[in-house]
């Protein structure tokens, strides 16, 4: 970072301060697609580090994925508008497959399940809508790559990439897999680089991470940073961490059983507000921001349709 005295921190400062009084209902970063959300966080900013982490079935490549697609359309709009905008997400898929990663952004855009798409693909009505997701995907600015087992990769392809647009957001599924044989235990330095090349590129990172599994022996299962695996000795090169808490996921197992000299009655009666309680958290997640150095922390209540990976606001169907 090159130096700035005070005349240009304060230009900068106030620069900002005018867009937010010119542009009420614009963010300043780049959306992640869920309004309220947006609104508290002020989107992904230029040069920060965001960690998203959950255990496992919360939906969290899912959610990155809403995120990756949002941030996408919304450079093409951008291109539209100036064509010297060229802006491209560059998502690094370490966990699964570029093919795994293509089907689930698939099933998001037609909204069929995954599982509709694997086994029913014979039926014309599936494939129509799979010609016609892939359609309206194909000119979407992402990049995908499968070569980031290391920083030094990383920055390869980030290279490679921006010879043919410029990247604007870099998003890695997931942090453990990065360095896995040289940092094992801490994360932290690799955690330390990732944000010193965030700054030097000046765009947002989005950083997935596993959840310890010691959270799940907790009466409350709501995640905690200090549940982030390698990296709870050291957060400060996160600039927000973000957790997703699905409620449901643990009241499946929670069904109830008739007790020994329990009454019929009382039992259907605790079973009935089992199902309602299912019935209320089925598709509830919880986005959790645990940190947020440019703003405030939020807990907010937003809308999960696991069948085909769909994120949207609780109260509306609202998306970027």
């Amino acid at each position: 970072m090159q130096n700035v005295n005070m005349s240009s921190a304060l230009n900068t400062y106030l620069e900002d301060l005018d867009f937010k009084i010119t542009h009420p209902n614009e963010i300043k970063g780049l959306p992640t697609g869920l309004q309220a959300l947006d609104e508290k966080i002020e989107g992904f900013l230029p040069g920060e580090v965001v960690l998203i982490g959950a255990r496992p079935a919360m939906g969290k490549t899912s959610f990155v994925i809403n995120i990756a697609h949002n941030i996408a359309l919304y450079f093409s709009d951008q291109n539209k508008m100036n064509p010297a905008d060229d802006r491209c997400v560059l998502y690094f898929s370490l966990a699964d497959s570029i093919s795994q990663i293509v089907e689930r952004f698939i099933a998001l855009d037609s909204e069929i399940s995954r599982y509709t798409i694997k086994r029913e693909f014979m039926d014309p009505s599936i494939q129509t809508s799979i010609k016609k997701a892939c359609a309206n995907l194909k000119h979407i600015p992402i990049f995908f790559s499968n070569r980031g087992y290391d920083l030094e990769k990383i920055n390869e392809e980030i290279q490679k990439t921006s010879a043919q647009k410029q990247v604007g957001c870099v998003i890695i599924d997931y942090l453990q897999l990065v360095g896995r044989s040289q940092y094992r235990e801490d994360f932290t330095p690799l955690m330390e680089q990732i944000k010193d090349l965030a700054t030097k590129l000046n765009i947002p990172f989005i950083v997935l991470t596993q959840l310890t599994r010691s959270l799940e022996s907790r009466s409350c299962k709501i995640p905690l940073v200090s549940d982030i695996r390698g990296f709870s000795k050291k957060q400060d090169a996160a600039d927000k961490i973000i957790f997703l808490y699905r409620e449901i996921y643990y009241i499946r197992y929670q069904e109830p059983e008739k007790k020994k000299r329990e009454t019929d009655a009382h039992f259907q009666q605790r079973y009935k507000e089992w199902k309602e309680r299912c019935a209320e958290t089925e598709n509830e997640c919880r986005v959790i921001v645990s940190r947020n150095k440019n703003g405030s922390c939020a807990y907010e209540k937003v809308k999960f349709i696991p069948e085909y990976g769909k994120f949207t606001d609780w109260d509306n169907e609202y998306c970027y």
